[in-house]
């Protein structure tokens, strides 16, 4: 009676095996099946079936390369002389990733504030340490090239940045490849504020000096017909144009000037300081953020002459870079603090010193940069570090870049990206990590502290293990491939290949352990093995490890015995020989 065959699947899994019921795991790629059979001097006649249906293929093994949705089904085999095998069924999914999504962070973008689109998709469990790349389109242009970035950043959105968006995702190897549906994104029209401005640009003058004050508007409000309004201390003055032009100024102008334009909101109010006094010390109306120029300004009235001025910070003296004006190019925060300027003034009849002051405030641009990153990267994993600072709301607008350094070696140069990815973590990512921030015009920069970021190990470094210690020749030898699993990743499945002399002995499969029945001379060497995951995003080698196989035959025990007779006698000859 013929033996029936059995079932054999190499490099891939299903949801039997022989003799045994498994657990049902994906295939994704090149997979492959055999039947076993009881050796026979006849040749063998192989058929094939899926779903009781004959398929092709007359070899013992049946190859499926880049298996897909079609490839599931119930396989059957048998042989001329042989009934038909049992069943085993192949599942096939192709999601090695869901179909990607469009997502954006607000459901309102609105004009000059910042937008981020996120590509959405997940990654099969099992395949964990796929490579994936990103890339983003409007109205099917390309906004960001393929890169390991899930995320589409633009600072200070513009209404051009409306449009159908769209997402593409694709592997490393673009063996895989999908589109996301179009998402439109609309960047609503902020409320236009107009800003007021002076030239020249104080906001504290002497009595009798002119200023003009200037509404500016954004260009989203037409051109034309404008018509501007004008209030001062939150009552309507006459104007009706952009300038508004104040000559040989007076006590009374001093206050809280605001325009606006037919379309726009009202402007924020500034405020014009015009002082009866000899000497001022002047400085721009609006706020100073670091990486601002600064200028102070020692003003007299203009109807008497004066000596160069000195200035001083915090009653130190500092040198300025003109007569009557002192500049910084870049503000910081060692910038605050309380100016003073002195100077002598000829009045009709004699020189007389005065002096003037006010303090000076440099606001953070944006908070000292900081690492984070998840709690526990493993081996193999994904890993995203991310610069965190916080940008003053009223300079919103501002562009700021960020680098990555690991050791302090560059790994991700300056970008737009406030993130650095790495797919498919490894041992030697693990550092001491630090960002830098900077404004797209340099004139700030700021970096973070070191944060020490360890790769956990998936598994330990494998080790050679062999029963028994002593092999005799004949005997059955078990070469073990020993590792440690991390306990959070306990179902990570790993496949295992051995080695004798360099040359491949067992190929990776799920067993940890190489037998030889029955081993010989031959089989002595040195042994090494390998582990790997499923989706080899992890793969370490074991040392060397001499295995000896011992001949201990009958023939090999005499001449072992003389051997050891021949040994003890010149031993016993050269001791007495030295003793006599």
């Amino acid at each position: 009676m013929e033996e029936l065959p059995q079932w054999k699947f190499f490099y891939g899994r299903t949801s039997k095996a022989p003799y045994a019921s498994k657990n049902l795991q994906h295939v994704f790629t090149t997979l492959g099946m055999s039947m076993n059979l009881a050796k026979s001097e006849k040749p063998w006649t192989y058929h094939w079936y899926k779903d009781n249906q004959p398929i092709p293929g007359n070899q013992q093994n049946l190859p499926i390369t880049y298996s897909r949705d079609e490839n599931s089904g119930d396989y059957r085999c048998g042989i001329s002389v042989s009934d038909i095998s049992d069943p085993v069924t192949l599942n096939v999914t192709s999601k090695l990733f869901s179909p990607p999504g469009i997502k954006v962070t607000t459901n309102r973008v609105i004009e000059g504030g910042d937008m981020t689109v996120t590509c959405d998709t997940r990654l099969d469990s099992l395949r964990g340490g796929t490579k994936l790349l990103f890339a983003f389109y409007r109205d099917e242009r390309t906004v960001q090239e393929f890169s390991v970035s899930d995320t589409y950043r633009v600072r200070s959105a513009q209404l051009e940045d409306s449009g159908k968006y769209t997402c593409e995702v694709r592997t490393a190897t673009d063996t895989v490849r999908k589109r996301s549906d179009e998402f439109y994104i609309r960047i609503y029209e902020g409320a236009i504020r107009p800003v007021v401005t002076f030239t020249p640009n104080w906001g504290k003058i002497l009595q009798n000096d002119s200023v003009t004050l200037i509404c500016n508007v954004t260009s989203t409000v037409p051109e034309e017909p404008r018509t501007y309004h004008w209030y001062k201390d939150n009552q309507p003055i006459p104007g009706k144009q952009q300038t508004l032009p104040i000559r040989s100024s007076g006590v009374g102008d001093s206050g809280d000037y605001q325009c606006r334009v037919s379309g726009s909101d009202i402007s924020d109010p500034v405020t014009l300081s015009v002082i009866n006094n000899y000497l001022i010390l002047q400085r721009p109306p609006s706020a100073f953020y670091e990486g601002d120029p600064l200028t102070l300004r020692c003003h007299h009235m203009k109807v008497f002459t004066g000596l160069p001025a000195t200035f001083y910070k915090d009653d130190e003296e500092i040198k300025p870079q003109s007569l009557d004006e002192f500049h910084i190019h870049k503000v910081d925060l060692n910038t605050t603090g309380h100016y003073k300027c002195t100077k002598e003034i000829n009045r009709v009849d004699y020189p007389e010193k005065y002096s003037a002051e006010l303090p000076v405030t440099v606001k953070e641009l944006f908070s000292p940069p900081e690492i984070k990153v998840q709690y526990r990267v493993i081996e193999g994993g994904d890993m995203t570090v991310r610069c965190d600072t916080r940008l003053d709301p009223l300079r919103g607008g501002t562009e700021l870049q960020f680098a990555f350094y690991r050791d302090g070696r560059t790994v991700q140069e300056f970008s737009v990206s406030d993130t650095y990815r790495v797919r498919s973590a490894q041992l030697e990512n693990s550092g001491k990590y630090t960002c830098e921030v900077r404004t797209a015009t340099d004139t700030v920069r700021k970096r973070s502290d070191e944060f020490y970021i360890r790769i956990y190990e998936l598994f330990s470094p494998p080790d050679i293990k062999v029963t028994p210690y002593w092999v005799i020749k004949g005997g059955d030898m078990t070469v073990r491939c020993d590792t440690k699993l991390d306990p959070l990743r306990g179902v990570t499945e790993l496949l295992f290949a051995f080695y004798r002399d360099g040359r491949t002995v067992q190929g990776f499969s799920v067993s940890n352990t190489y037998r030889v029945q029955s081993a010989q001379l031959e089989d002595s060497g040195k042994y090494t093995c390998e582990v790997r995951t499923v989706t080899d995003t992890v793969r370490k080698m074991s040392d060397e490890f001499y295995i000896p196989i011992y001949d201990y035959t009958a023939h090999n025990i005499i001449r072992l015995v003389i051997s050891v007779c021949v040994l003890v006698a010149a031993v016993c000859f050269i001791y007495f020989h030295n003793k006599w």
